[in-house]
């Protein structure tokens, strides 16, 4: 084997937590390998919102100044994660989170701010907070990659402008009142300009924000540290020494890179197979997922050579979303999530195959998808779906999935038939092949109370969750406007997810156990590879990313002890 196979580490998979894993072995000094299957670093993690859930980070406790508590945090997470103030890994995840995130502060590229507010999903239950667990990336200038910009994943072109100019939270207000203030037409008019110079310059918008902006900072870090990145590369087995160790992988072609001290899987989960979606998730979901390309159990099946298992979510084994789904211009097929950007605007309803209203359509994507599910008519398709119900004030204003506000794609969408349009609510009812009156009846119900921003049937906008994703533009009620401006639009969605949260058995150190709870010598996994501490719930934004870079850490921290026990 020549040297330039030879390594003390290698990560298959550069999404976040495989890059943390990464950047954290090599800055402690040892000789690193990233393997990535696909031509892009980013993983998913490229096309997110980016935020990571870290309570009792330092950056919010002391720069900050929110206050919180670990008992609060205790009480929170027991009475989303059942079970959760007895499992190590959520003791070594709380534990060592702040302490990730301040290594990657200090020795790293990686950055991150507490935002001001963003509650926590469950307001209802003892210890959530309305701020000061959610941390974003720090906005990143890719142009710092250099010759490695075209490597870093490109993000959703539905969440962004013109397919890759990204607008950081702070400036959306701007491009909402563009043509209402003076102040608003001159800030985008300068967004506009500086995108169109990085797009003569470089090919692409580099003012990155969000997920992008974490994997660019990630992947700098990589860069930085002088580690070996091979990408398009895919493994095929996990190599073994006569101990039975992990010792390296073996690549399509045969040819085989070692890792003398560990190897780390962060490959991205199996919700991309559609094998393992029907054999794990939930009857009733649809085939497609929101998760970047390659996250189709590589993984799993690799721990699973070694003696590893695959471990089930107590309650369920991925993080759902209302997704819909539809053909760009260029053949590609978009998955789009329903996260935040138009359930929980003022004057929107989910209806059924009967035209009915079934959920609060403000509760978090995860709660909506479970509450979508076990709603599904037995007696109709498998696959359980609603209808988003929209009139054209809410679609000017807000947009309605992939439609983008001010109708920048309408004509398209509709021409496709993603976008479904009536002339009346009637029409709409027709094209929906609803149950005639069904929809009428079921708006004017709805609209009857929504005028004083009252929700009777659903309580939608009755916490501060559901408020801080609605309009607080609107009173009395940012969540609840009227449906009365005709034409009418609406759009298909069925249950997706946003990542794995069944995986592989780990333990507290990232390490991959056998069947008998044993550690396999030299085997970690992290991020989707390994099962979710939080067993198939969704306490609150950030919920993977904070997880799978303090596993990426601990992973690569406990290689590093591993080693210097072993000199």
């Amino acid at each position: 084997m020549t040297a330039s196979n030879e390594f003390d580490v290698v990560v298959l998979g550069a999404g976040a937590g495989g890059m943390a894993a990464a950047v954290v072995a090599a800055t402690e000094g040892l000789k690193v390998c990233l393997l990535e299957k696909t031509e892009h670093v980013g993983g998913t993690t490229a096309w997110s919102g980016g935020m990571v859930w870290a309570p009792l980070s330092s950056s919010a406790q002391k720069n900050a100044g929110f206050k919180d508590s670990t008992g609060d945090v205790a009480r929170y997470l027991e009475g989303v994660v059942p079970g959760a103030r007895g499992d190590p890994r959520m003791a070594a995840f709380l534990n060592m989170v702040p302490t990730a995130l301040d290594y990657f502060e200090r020795h790293t590229l990686v950055k991150f701010r507490p935002l001001s507010k963003y509650p926590d999903y469950y307001q209802e239950l003892e210890g959530s907070s309305l701020s000061g667990r959610v941390l974003e990336p720090e906005p990143f200038n890719s142009a710092h990659l250099g010759a490695h910009l075209r490597d870093l994943r490109l993000p959703l072109p539905e969440f962004a402008l013109f397919s890759d100019m990204m607008v950081a939270r702070e400036d959306l207000s701007h491009f909402q009142n563009v043509f209402r203030s003076i102040r608003s037409f001159g800030k985008v008019g300068a967004l506009l300009s500086r995108y169109a110079y990085q797009k003569i310059r470089w090919g692409r918008g580099v003012d990155l924000v969000l997920g992008n902006a974490l994997a660019g900072r990630l992947y700098a870090s990589v860069l930085e540290a002088g580690i070996t990145v091979r990408m398009g590369e895919q493994v095929s087995n996990l190599h073994r020494d006569g101990f039975g160790r992990v010792d390296g992988v073996e690549l399509l072609g045969g040819k085989t890179i070692s890792a003398r001290q560990g190897v780390v899987l962060a490959t991205g989960g199996f919700t991309g197979n559609l094998t393992l979606r029907e054999k794990y998730l939930a009857q009733g979901m649809g085939d497609y997922s929101a998760t970047a390309p390659g996250a189709l159990g590589d993984g799993l099946h690799l721990a699973e050579s070694a003696g590893g298992t695959f471990s089930q979510g107590r309650d369920g084994n991925a993080f759902l979303a209302p997704v819909s789904r539809y053909t760009r211009p260029d053949g590609s097929l978009a998955v789009f999530p329903h996260t935040v950007s138009d359930r929980a605007k003022p004057g929107l309803i989910a209806v059924d195959n009967r035209g009915e209203r079934f959920v609060n359509e403000a509760v978090s994507y995860h709660e909506f998808g479970r509450a979508l599910l076990s709603h599904q008519n037995t007696s109709g398709p498998e696959e359980a779906f609603a209808w988003l119900i929209a009139d054209s004030r809410f679609v000017w204003e807000y947009g309605l999935g992939a439609l983008k506000p001010k109708n920048l794609n309408k004509k398209y969408l509709v021409a496709i038939g993603y976008l479904l349009e009536g002339s009346d609510l009637s029409d709409l009812t027709q094209k929906l092949e609803l149950p005639p009156g069904s929809l009428e009846d079921t708006v004017s119900c709805y609209n009857g109370s929504a005028e004083q921003g009252l929700d009777p049937q659903f309580g939608r906008g009755g916490n501060a969750y559901e408020r801080f994703l609605g309009d607080s533009q609107k009173k009395p009620n940012p969540c609840v406007a009227p449906i009365q401006r005709a034409p009418y639009f609406a759009v298909r969605v069925e249950v997706g997810d946003l990542a794995a949260a069944g995986g592989v058995n780990t333990d507290a150190s990232s390490r991959v156990m056998d069947e008998s709870g044993k550690f396999i010598p030299g085997l970690y996994a992290c991020g989707a590879d390994a099962k979710s501490i939080m067993e198939g719930n969704y306490p609150g934004p950030g919920i993977t990313l904070g997880p799978a870079l303090a596993f990426g850490f601990l992973a690569a921290m406990d290689i590093v002890s591993s080693t210097e026990n072993a000199c």
